[in-house]
This record gives C-alpha cells, sequence and structure tokens, in this order.
C-alpha cells in the first residue's frame, strides 16, 4: 500500500474526512476537514480510495484529545476527535450533502437547520448492543471494522444505569 499527503475538504457520511488524492475521493477515518494528513491508502475501488490515518500534517482548531481510552479501537464512536461544536456542525454538514447529492435539493443548506446539541455530550445512549465473549459474564463491543471482541470497563456514551448494570454482569 502507498503512503500520501492529502488536504481533507470535508466531512463524509460515517464519520470519515474526505479529499481527494490525483482527483480521486478518498476517505480517512478519525482525520477532520482542514486538516493535511498522511494516509496509508488501504482500499481502492473504481471511483474512490479509504486510507488509513498515519499523521496529522497540519491540524484542525477543532481538534481534542477523546476522552475514552476505548476510541479508534471500538466500533462504537467515530467523532470523539473533534469538539462538540465541530460535531454537530460535521452531521448538519453531511445531512446537507445527502439531500444534495442523493436528493438533488439544490438549496439543501437552507433546508437543514443547524444541529440540536446536548448541554452534556456525555452518557446520553440509552441503548447498548453487546457481544458475549467465551467466558462466562464477558461482555464485550467489537473492534472497529471487525467482528473481534473488546471487553470494556466503561463507555462514556452509554447512560451511567447501563454502565452500572455491564460493570455487575463482568464481575
Amino acid at each position: 500500500m502507498t503512503t500520501e499527503t492529502l488536504y481533507l475538504e470535508r466531512f463524509a457520511f460515517g464519520g470519515e474526512a474526505m479529499g481527494r488524492l490525483n482527483g480521486r475521493v478518498t476517505f480517512v477515518p478519525y482525520a477532520l476537514p482542514g486538516e493535511t494528513v498522511r494516509a496509508e491508502v488501504v482500499q481502492e475501488k473504481g471511483d474512490y480510495a479509504r486510507a488509513e490515518l498515519i499523521e496529522v500534517v497540519d491540524r484542525a482548531a477543532e481538534r481534542t484529545e477523546p476522552v475514552c481510552p476505548y476510541f479508534g479501537v471500538c466500533g462504537g464512536c467515530q467523532l470523539q476527535h473533534a469538539t462538540y461544536d465541530a460535531q454537530l456542525r460535521m452531521k448538519r454538514d453531511v445531512v446537507a450533502e445527502q439531500l444534495r447529492r442523493i436528493g438533488s435539493f439544490s438549496d439543501a443548506e437552507a433546508l437543514v437547520r443547524p444541529t440540536i446539541g446536548m448541554v452534556r455530550p456525555w452518557e446520553y445512549r440509552n441503548h447498548a448492543r453487546f457481544s458475549v465473549g467465551r467466558r462466562f459474564g464477558e461482555l464485550c463491543f467489537t473492534h472497529r471494522g471487525s467482528h473481534r471482541l473488546l471487553r470494556i470497563g466503561y463507555c462514556y456514551l452509554m447512560h451511567p444505569s447501563i454502565n452500572a448494570t455491564l460493570h455487575d454482569l463482568q464481575g
């Protein structure tokens, strides 16, 4: 595979930043619009490519340190590396882009209102899907992009009562 340097133009559906390599759309997870990154191309399709982030060369102002120690390994979160305000803006931009690209709405930007945020953007999920490990009582999430199990001790997005139940069941 090849390592390339590219500038990321915008955020795309699925939690990846999008840039262009030699005119080809390239998606890079855990990167942000406005960043220049070094990335390794890991998949090439006819009209797009996917790359894994190697290094952030020029960092976006919205980049922040993820709170969760499992971020980037666990398949549950894609945006903790961005400030909350940036996350809200990127989600709005994705909806507008989908309306423009798929729905052919020329005025998509005007149709989509700003994303409504929360006072506290943690511990809001009231639903979690766990996979069961081989050991008794082992509840896991999965590694990003695979079916391999990842045992966690705490999820910053789950409601405290779910985390408490997870803790009790993990033993």
